[in-house]
């Protein structure tokens, strides 16, 4: 569960009055206002390691096509032992009686 601080700013009084008109939270504008400014901020230092890592030689498109190609793999695999456990249900049929039955036409060949 996310825990809430307080967080108060001083504004105009007339602003408040009509923001207040035109029905806007200023609570949800702030929130809102700083979760992009920190979104916008984490961009930035990001931006900063990784062209300090390539200024020291670091191949970071490697490394990012690398992570992401063994992502990949991962949710295949995991999608494909899902279609597997699906299959094995609908046929009534256990992985070991499977495992012999492909032995054996193995075998047949």
């Amino acid at each position: 569960m996310t825990e809430y601080v307080t967080v108060s700013a001083k504004i105009p009084r007339e602003l408040r009055e009509r923001a207040r008109e035109l029905g806007i939270s200023p609570s949800e504008v702030i929130k809102r206002a700083l979760e992009e400014e920190v979104k916008r901020r984490e961009v930035e230092e990001l931006t900063k390691r990784l062209k300090e890592a390539e200024r020291l030689g670091v191949d970071v498109k490697r490394i990012v096509e690398r992570a992401l190609e063994e992502e990949i793999r991962r949710a295949k695999m995991e999608r494909f032992k899902r279609l597997v456990e699906e299959a094995f249900e609908s046929m009534d049929v256990s992985v070991d009686e499977w495992v012999r039955a492909v032995k054996e036409s193995r075998m047949e060949r």
